[in-house]
């Protein structure tokens, strides 16, 4: 994957473990990283690093 800068963060919060999963398997591995292709009106399938967290109560 080629070097970019970060300008911002993005949370996504799923109720059910079985979404975080499924978003997971959808993902590209490289690098033991995680990158989702992204796409907007200005640039297609942009890769985007994914970082996992766990809410602990």
């Amino acid at each position: 994957m080629q070097s970019c800068s970060i300008l911002g963060y993005s949370f996504l919060l799923f109720q059910d473990e079985v979404s975080v999963q499924s978003l997971i398997e959808a993902c590209i591995v490289d690098d033991d990283k995680l990158y989702w292709c992204v796409s907007s009106p200005t640039m297609k399938n942009k890769p985007v690093r994914g970082k996992q967290c766990k809410k602990t109560n």
